[in-house]
């Protein structure tokens, strides 16, 4: 199929949104269908192929077109107005139209609606809750038409919600976020070594965490942890800058020795890290409104790199994490479950390589282009032949 992948994300950046974005169109790449990743630039972007260093950036193994489209300040205009990036949406459609698309994957809650009304192919995904996105009725409108193929969400929560507001049950399907196995698959050892080496500090063992920095993400909690668990070198890896300077301020001021921050690490040297670790954290805070919700992509990326896997016990996660088969999990937000869960791993690290093994098999179920294979299987793309249309 020729694939028209369609998102409003700034790329490249550090946002977890457009690494799920790039990450999905390899997906489609790597089953053999050629894609446009199609996304709003500047003039020098469009006419320019800048495509490589941003490969790069995410750790792309199967490249494929990359689009940048000359409507960054429409995007800009469209926001001053609240007009919910109705011409945006428009003109990529129409630009689609005109390039003989078979199918529009939309990480875009406007495109679709156009697309799906101008009778091409539609997929549409969404993480949002239902009330947290402008024109919502656009897309729930697109979704009763016959063009408009599937809804891809991320939790039984919100295909709930969806299907609340209008959205067929026959055309939504739930499918956790992916991992890109490629990149474990050529990690370094010598790399790995060196990490482990520089990261340990003279310490009993490397705990690791890696993502953004919000408090909803469970970095206070860690921070509790790492006062209770002196001996344990407890590393945050990601953050924007602000977030970073906020977090190493806390550090000092409770004179936590044992909590380094390294900043932003780009997607392809992630695995190193990981696998430099010897306990990976995820401690998601069960008080914010996602934690019923959320698919984090580093999951799936602990998973993927052998490593012993403590997290929350949250209702998303544990429909992926099971109880001392493939991770430990804790109660979240409380810093005495999360020490003992570290420390069970520790304690019985037979045990823990046994559960970490277990979560390293599950992974290759999450692989992007697993993914993408049951999403047009749901859809009926591969019963269905797909025509063109023409403007």
């Amino acid at each position: 199929m020729n694939v028209a992948f369609v998102t409003a994300a700034e790329i490249p950046s550090r946002w977890a949104n457009s690494i799920q974005v790039v990450k999905m169109a390899q997906g489609f790449r790597e089953l053999g269908h050629d894609v446009d990743l199609i996304t709003a630039g500047s003039y020098k972007q469009w006419k320019t192929d800048d495509s490589g260093p941003i490969w790069e950036h995410y750790g792309v193994s199967t490249p494929f077109t990359l689009s940048h489209l000359p409507l960054r300040p429409l995007l800009k205009l469209e926001k001053k107005l609240d007009c919910g990036r109705l011409s945006y949406g428009y003109l990529v459609s129409r630009w689609k139209q005109r390039r003989n698309v078979d199918l529009v994957f939309a990480r875009n809650y406007i495109a679709p609606y156009w697309s799906a009304k101008l009778g091409i192919p539609t997929i549409a995904e969404s993480h949002a809750d239902v009330d947290n996105f402008y024109q919502k009725h656009r897309l729930f409108e697109a979704a009763r038409l016959p063009s408009f193929r599937a809804l891809v969400t991320i939790s039984d929560r919100l295909a709930a919600d969806y299907a609340e507001a209008g959205v067929p049950t026959n055309k939504i399907i739930v499918e956790q976020d992916g991992v890109d196995l490629s990149l474990f698959k050529h990690t370094d050892p010598s790399q790995v070594q060196g990490l482990r080496k520089s990261l340990l500090r003279h310490k009993r063992a490397i705990v690791l965490y890696a993502g953004h920095l919000y408090d909803y993400k469970g970095i206070p909690t860690i921070l509790n942890t790492a006062e209770i668990l002196t001996d344990v070198s407890f590393i945050l890896v990601g953050g924007w800058e602000h977030d970073i300077e906020r977090v190493q301020q806390q550090v000092t001021a409770r004179k936590l020795g044992n909590v380094h921050l390294q900043g932003f690490v780009p997607n392809r040297n992630i695995p190193a890290y990981l696998k430099a670790a010897d306990i990976l954290l995820l401690p998601n805070s069960a008080e914010h409104a996602q934690s019923h919700t959320t698919s984090p992509l580093k999951l799936f990326e602990y998973m993927a790199s052998g490593t012993p896997i403590v997290a929350s016990e949250i209702q998303n996660v544990k429909h992926v994490l099971r109880q001392r088969e493939n991770a430990v999990l804790f109660q979240p937000d409380n810093a005495h479950s999360l020490a003992e869960g570290i420390e069970t791993s520790l304690k019985t690290p037979e045990d823990a390589a046994r559960w970490a093994s277990h979560a390293e098999t599950d992974a290759h179920q999450y692989s992007w282009s697993e993914r993408v294979r049951r999403i047009i299987e749901f859809a009926r793309l591969d019963q269905d032949p797909i025509h063109s249309q023409q403007v």
